[in-house]
């Protein structure tokens, strides 16, 4: 069983924690989400510690270092960015260097722009962290903190890089051509307007 697998497996358990603490919260039933949130914490641990396992392997092979080492010096230092499938405090733009962005916009300071939202969201580490940052962000917005987290754990995709692309392309689906075209990232908009691809695969 891969870590890949598990990840999937630990999201999906987080979804249904999420429905389920709903439910709890619409009975009244206080007890039951005492009992949920510490199952939530039990299973955000889980996935950090995995994705942890996950970055060092990533950053021993992206770097001359061992995995050995690698945890010897600190992924920090011997990666010089912060692994994006590793929550770390500090510098959040790292995942710029791991995913490369410059054609997916014509203004030529996209990415200072991308990386400013970067440093200003922090960890999203669950549904609920992106729900509270979108309701601050753009309360009417469409996208969930499920349709994020799902759809980023399913494409292997930093969450807070497809958050920042979609709070500067549309404010999360509530400004812009997005309104209309239903494609909260701008996917394949040119500068005319028209839509060459729309973004799907985000579900609940």
């Amino acid at each position: 069983m891969n870590v890949e697998y598990l990840l999937q497996l630990l999201g999906n358990r987080l979804t249904a924690l999420a429905t389920a603490k709903e439910q709890a919260f619409l009975s009244g039933d206080l007890e039951r989400i005492n009992t949920l949130d510490v199952e939530t914490d039990g299973v955000l641990n889980t996935i950090n510690k995995l994705k942890l396992l996950e970055g060092i392997s990533q950053t021993a092979l992206a770097t001359p270092f061992t995995e050995a080492e690698v945890v010897q010096n600190g992924i920090e230092a011997s990666f010089g960015v912060n692994n994006p499938n590793v929550v770390f405090d500090g510098d959040f733009t790292g995942c710029l260097l791991v995913y490369d962005i410059s054609s997916y916009a014509t203004d030529p300071i996209h990415e200072e722009k991308i990386a400013d939202i970067l440093n200003y969201i922090g960890n999203m580490n669950s549904p609920a962290d992106i729900d509270a940052y979108i309701n601050n962000e753009a309360i009417a917005s469409p996208l969930t903190g499920a349709m994020l987290y799902n759809s980023a754990q399913k494409y292997n995709v930093d969450v807070r890089l497809m958050m920042a692309i979609i709070e500067l392309d549309s404010r999360f689906g509530t400004a812009g051509v997005a309104v209309n075209t239903l494609n909260p990232g701008n996917v394949g908009n040119n500068d005319s307007g028209e839509t060459r691809l729309i973004l799907h695969g985000m579900k609940e």
